[in-house]
């Protein structure tokens, strides 16, 4: 593998796979050098991610494509989070002799057809040889209309009385990578499902830009699990949440391929890339009406205690808490 011919290939052709003229025009420096110059006024959000070969995917299971997609949505969905939209990012990308030039080309097709469709114009990056894949983005977004809204989607904002939301259903991703690790027939189209679920996330921008202006009080995304995310918010705000299981939106599909621990799955699964917010009820109903996607209330934000999250009035049972994602375990 040659550097030169990947920034080479990088530096020709980015600009022509990618569909964002507008954006374009406004970088007066890309691929090639050593920083990229935009020129904006607008106000900036940045978010750095990485993913790893052997800790959040395998070559088994992957391919370049589906990797580039998934490297790009998942900062996408940061982004989406603090209720901002993609505009710019670079790529950190760490590989092997064994890559191919094809492999790149492959990679970078997936990266933009997540810029092309949620934004985040691919505008530099750099390569270094590993022993193992790791491709880390750094992304910038921004606030329409050059200025943040009245309140900054933020995790630190919750407070007692708040409903608690998510978009979408949870779970189908984890159900994806079990389906992985005990090798399931890929021929099922209920598998198929839940795999494409966990190597196409898709970013939550549009109801990320609802939630922020209709006015929700906080929000993650839901990268780690529902339980591990919703802790990490409570603990930003100082506050503690009682949640009703029954109220988690869950897949058909994941019910039916799962269906003694689907509802498990949906609240210690990660990578479900769906925005968890709180909200204030008074104005639950312009956020119902105004995002895209479905919305489930699955409970409410309570005064802080000593046990941070109750699940139906008890707490995280051990057999959830063993499961949970950990970074460094």
């Amino acid at each position: 593998m040659d550097e030169n011919k990947i920034i080479k290939y990088l530096s020709e052709n980015i600009n022509s796979l990618s569909k964002t003229e507008e954006l374009l025009q406004h970088v007066s420096l890309g691929i090639g050098d050593d920083a990229a110059i935009i020129n904006s006024q607008n106000t900036s959000v940045i978010t750095t991610d990485s993913i790893s070969e052997g800790v959040h995917f395998s070559r088994k299971w992957s391919s370049w494509e589906n990797l580039g997609w998934k490297s790009i949505t998942i900062s996408q969905s940061d982004i989406a989070s603090m209720g901002a939209q993609p505009i710019y990012s670079v790529i950190n990308l760490c590989i092997p002799n064994d890559l191919s030039l094809n492999n790149i080309k492959d990679l970078y097709k997936g990266m933009v057809q997540a810029t092309n469709k949620f934004g985040g114009q691919i505008v530099g990056g750099d390569t270094v040889r590993s022993n193992k894949i790791i491709i880390s983005v750094t992304m910038v977004g921004s606030y329409q209309k050059n200025k943040p809204p009245p309140l900054p989607l933020k995790r630190s904002n919750a407070k007692p009385g708040d409903l608690i939301g998510v978009t979408g259903t949870l779970g189908c991703a984890r159900g994806g990578l079990i389906s992985y690790n005990k090798n399931l027939s890929t021929t099922s189209q209920n598998i198929k499902h839940l795999q494409s679920a966990f190597n196409r996330p898709v970013p939550k921008i549009k109801d990320g830009i609802m939630l922020s202006k209709y006015g929700a009080t906080s929000a993650i995304d839901i990268s780690d699990g529902l339980i591990n995310d919703l802790e990490k918010l409570c603990l930003s705000s100082n506050v503690s949440s009682k949640i009703n299981s029954k109220n988690i939106p869950t897949d058909q599909i994941l019910q039916t391929t799962f269906p003694k621990t689907f509802l498990e799955i949906a609240l210690v699964g990660g990578e479900d890339y769906e925005l968890l917010f709180t909200i204030n009820p008074d104005s639950f109903q312009n956020i119902q009406k105004q995002c895209p996607s479905t919305i489930s209330i699955i409970g409410e934000i309570s005064s802080p205690s000593t046990e941070i999250i109750k699940i139906d009035g008890n707490p995280i049972p051990n057999h959830l808490r063993k499961q949970l994602w950990n970074h460094f375990d």
